[in-house]
């Protein structure tokens, strides 16, 4: 455990000091927050490094690779020495007005970094639900110097689906230096960590708008509307308490699977259950968006009715729209429901700012010029090697039971709805401009939540699961407003100091207090099943579980690992999805034949492929001298057969001898043994 600590605590700093990076010219450019932009550090300096590799890689160039990586870093590095060394004196006085909202973000970022850290020792398993594939994904692109990297279970094809968040993963295993399998869970516990920082902002920045919060409130609402972002459930476990009279029987997941058919989970699930999907990368960048969404539309409400020359436009709101056009398009090729979801957020502000102002239209188009061609810019590189297989969307023909929907989302709604009251209260009073934005977007956050929790029992976006038509559509959609709620609660908790009269305050103060115990709740629970207890802490190494349970087989692939460069083919046993099953390719990089056969089907849209690469497996394992496998193994380009348990279980009558045959076993140890045949 000792080991694990100065583990976490090593890349903990390295992380900061890559934040560091950029860290000066986000503070020198003064954005309008409390913290001074200190809370986009880390995720800028990611993307600082990330950025380059990702658009050059993509380009052609071998640049994404370890040397490439640092050679981003040391650039970067000078540039900011140079920067500031010429600019300290400025820094100083910037640090020391944000020291307390500065102080409040550090610590919120090392607590949740060291949290999940921790728990993930007590089960740190890259096994079980869908994180073969988030390792798989990692895992080859540590391999591909050049992009679009191979799907690692479909040779012969790159991947079609959204991994940029995998591919930042990716280069923090190159900093770090970690085994990916240790880096696995040091990345959960990064995330845990920006969302904690990212809500903080959040919710801070807006409290700042609003003169007569006070700093201990803006920083206790902001601490504990973090909490509440990365650890609260929904309502549905209170209502199973209340019911049943006894807290037995309770299941953690139940609260994420309550409607029949459906899905509708929330971070702290994700937190726990650690897959590493692109809706969980994807918080590193909604909170940001979020932040900046605000900051845009606060200079937005500045502007005069008669209009101003584009180049104060540029200077005012201008670099902005660049930003959040280009968060648009990193969630693009992040989690694309992102795009889509916070899309809609800016139409719906734009067009009620329009509606209720009456102006700033030339602006708005302006802005939506900029937002559009910025997104479409950052996205370009993903963009245009997707291949979509949306089948469009469908009207809904099965309704989620009301009584169900008023047990989930009861106290999160109840919260959001007194959030957005008291604003539209403070609006209608307030003669201050710069306070009435928060007020306003506070208002739309409410209508963006409200929207997203109501979309799904209208319509869906068909995919290929018949019996569960909207299941994905509500998960996307309701996780976003979840975080949307939560960042109301934040900003509710901060604004009752200034409510009047008293009863008011008081009545606003129970309902949070009552929430808030009642929501959290859930991680006792969600921990400590998953978790076993948290009796026996096990270490960070997520490969472990195959080392104990197929200790031939981890042998290999370690082999493989230590012995292969490149992406060359390797064969083993196909498999159902959410199986062990593909476990080489998942925990080597290297691209099979077929791994998750169902996981192909969705992002090819059709079975076709997997079905018949199904049988041209079986038959070279089976037969593998027969012409039709040897013909196969060529045109796969198949350097590397592996025979382990997984092969044995799969095919009982598999040729052993004739196998052998195919090329030299470069390794074996008792049952599994791996051949390497000469390829052209």
């Amino acid at each position: 455990m000792l080991g694990d600590f100065f583990i976490v605590l090593f890349t903990g700093l390295l992380i900061w000091l890559v934040a560091g990076l950029v860290l000066p010219f986000i503070l020198i450019k003064n954005f309008d927050l409390p913290d001074k932009g200190w809370g986009f550090g880390r995720i800028a300096g990611w993307l600082a490094i990330g950025l380059p590799v990702w658009f050059l890689a993509n380009l052609g160039l071998p640049v994404n690779t370890q040397l490439g990586v640092w050679v981003v870093i040391l650039l970067l590095l000078g540039r900011s020495m140079i920067f500031t060394q010429k600019n300290w004196p400025q820094l100083k006085k910037v640090l020391v007005l944000a020291k307390p909202f500065i102080l409040a973000e550090e610590i919120l970022f090392w607590l949740g970094y060291f949290f999940l850290s921790f728990i993930r020792g007590f089960q740190p398993d890259v096994n079980g639900l869908e994180k073969f594939m988030d390792h798989g994904f990692m895992a080859g692109y540590l391999r591909s110097p050049t992009l679009p990297a191979g799907d690692m279970w479909l040779a012969g094809f790159d991947i079609n689906y959204y991994t940029f968040g995998h591919f930042l993963g990716s280069l923090w295993m190159r900093i770090w230096g970690a085994l990916p399998e240790v880096s696995y869970n040091l990345l959960l516990a990064l995330i845990m960590g920006l969302t904690l920082l990212g809500s903080f902002q959040v919710i801070t920045t807006l409290l700042d708008q609003t003169k007569q919060v006070s700093l201990k409130a803006k920083l206790f609402a902001g601490s504990l509307g973090s909490i509440l972002m990365v650890f609260a459930g929904n309502s549905m476990p209170i209502w199973s308490r209340i019911t049943k009279g006894t807290w037995q029987g309770f299941w953690y997941p139940d609260a994420t699977r309550f409607i029949p058919n459906t899905i509708h989970e929330f971070p702290a699930y994700s937190f726990i259950v650690s897959d590493l999907h692109g809706h969980v990368w994807n918080m590193a960048l909604v909170l940001p968006f979020i932040c900046l969404l605000f900051i845009w539309f606060s200079k937005l409400w500045q502007i005069p009715v008669t209009g101003q020359k584009l180049e104060d436009l540029w200077r005012e709101i201008g670099w902005l729209s660049v930003l959040i056009g280009g968060t648009l398009g990193l969630m693009a090729s992040t989690s694309t429901w992102g795009t889509m979801i916070y899309g809609l957020f800016l139409v719906i502000l734009s067009g009620l700012f329009l509606i209720t102002q009456r102006r700033g239209f030339k602006t708005l188009v302006f802005c939506g010029v900029v937002v559009g061609l910025s997104a479409f810019l950052i996205a370009s590189p993903w963009f245009f090697n997707f291949e979509s297989i949306s089948e469009g969307i469908r009207m809904v023909t099965e309704r989620s039971d009301l009584s169900k929907l008023i047990i989930l989302w009861t106290g999160h709604v109840v919260m959001a709805i007194t959030a957005g009251l008291v604003a539209l209260k403070l609006f209608r009073h307030s003669q201050n401009s710069k306070q009435q934005p928060v007020f306003f977007f506070v208002i739309v956050m409410l209508i963006m939540a409200v929207t997203l929790l109501i979309l799904p029992e209208f319509i869906y976006f068909k995919d290929i699961y018949p019996t569960h038509p909207r299941a994905n559509t509500m998960f996307k959609l309701t996780f976003e407003a979840f975080i949307i709620m939560i960042l109301m609660t934040g900003w509710l908790i901060g604004i009752l100091s200034t409510l009047k009269p008293v009863w008011q305050k008081r009545l606003a103060g129970g309902l949070v207090a009552i929430f808030v115990v009642a929501v959290l709740s859930y991680p006792y629970f969600g921990y400590r099943d998953f978790y076993g207890g948290l009796k026996t802490y096990k270490g960070l190494d997520g490969l472990s579980w195959l080392q104990t349970l197929h200790p031939d087989d981890y042998a290999g692939l370690k082999w493989l690992n230590t012995n292969t460069l490149g992406r060359p083919v390797v064969l083993e046993a196909v498999g159902e999805s959410y199986t062990t099953f593909a476990r080489v390719s998942t925990y080597t990089g290297l691209q099979t034949v077929l791994g998750w056969r169902v996981h192909e089907w969705l992002w090819r849209g059709s079975f076709d492929i997997a079905s018949q690469r199904t049988e041209e497996v079986k038959t070279i394992y089976l037969t593998p001298f027969f012409a039709e496998a040897q013909t196969k193994l060529n045109q796969y380009n198949v350097e590397y057969i592996f025979v382990g348990d997984k092969e044995r279980e799969a095919y009982p009558t598999l040729d052993v001898p004739g196998l052998k045959r195919l090329g030299k076993v470069v390794f074996a140890q008792n049952q599994t043994f791996i051949v390497r045949r000469a390829v052209r």
